[in-house]
């Protein structure tokens, strides 16, 4: 798929997570997404009244919550890294798939950066994975008409405590045009032990939609952080294994 037909975009749809091993245990929630052009960040402010770029509005997205999290802009940050994995993304288009800050918190378990080359075909997708702990680390998966809509990276970044790092992350989905249908199939042996999916449908992105948004969803990253945590009380009250937390790699991305 070309470059040409992905846009910034606005997606309402669900989270929905589900356990399969010792015990099955699963939930869902409703959220909205961000599809956001890395290029067309600085005129955010110009082009929609409630979203912002490095400044304090209902929603609002700051390279400060992603990449080297020090204000680096982000995009700089995925062209650095791509290099590490033979992916030149000089002149790549970049688009960000995330939760905004919603009246300055976010929390963003997950955001998918994915990268067209000069072919206008997507040759890299960044997967930047935070933990509770507030530590992060991205995987990079270089593609090709093969892995297009399925890859895999061992898991090398502590996440929850109830599960093991001897695992390996399938990344299945399509392109974010239309239709947002992403997974993530957590293997332990080969074994499905989690299953994670990130839905939606598209909405224009337009002030109207973004306002009702802010009305419907008034707080929702603080909502995902405190779902996490209750999650997690289910499965220890449920006698899931609990595992320590350990050193984030040294190389913040893999």
């Amino acid at each position: 798929m070309s470059s040409k037909t992905l846009k910034s975009r606005l997606y309402l749809g669900h989270v929905y997570h589900k356990r399969f091993s010792p015990f099955e245990h699963d939930f869902r929630y409703s959220v909205f997404s961000l599809l956001l052009d890395l290029d067309d960040l600085s005129e955010l402010k110009n082009q929609y009244k409630w979203l912002s770029y490095n400044s304090f509005n209902l929603f609002s997205f700051y390279d400060k919550d992603h990449g080297l999290r020090d204000g680096t802009p982000v995009k700089d940050w995925v062209i650095s890294r791509a290099k590490d994995f033979d992916v030149d993304l000089e002149n790549a288009k970049i688009y960000a798939l995330c939760f905004p800050r919603v009246l300055g918190y976010v929390f963003n378990p997950l955001t998918i950066y994915y990268c067209y080359g000069s072919n206008q075909k997507l040759i890299g997708i960044l997967y930047e994975v935070k933990n509770t702990f507030g530590d992060q680390h991205g995987y990079f998966c270089k593609i090709t008409d093969e892995n297009l809509n399925h890859h895999s990276k061992d898991k090398i970044f502590h996440v929850s405590p109830f599960i093991q790092m001897d695992a390996t992350y399938h990344f299945k989905g399509k392109e974010p045009l239309e239709e947002l249908d992403f997974k993530i199939d957590e293997r332990i042996e080969e074994k499905p032990f989690l299953l994670a999916t990130w839905t939606g449908k598209d909405t224009d992105l337009s002030e109207k939609n973004l306002l009702k948004c802010f009305f419907k969803f008034p707080f929702m990253t603080l909502k995902i952080m405190t779902t996490i945590h209750i999650q997690a009380f289910h499965l220890w009250r449920k006698g899931a294994k609990f595992y320590k937390w350990t050193k984030p790699p040294n190389k913040d991305v893999s």
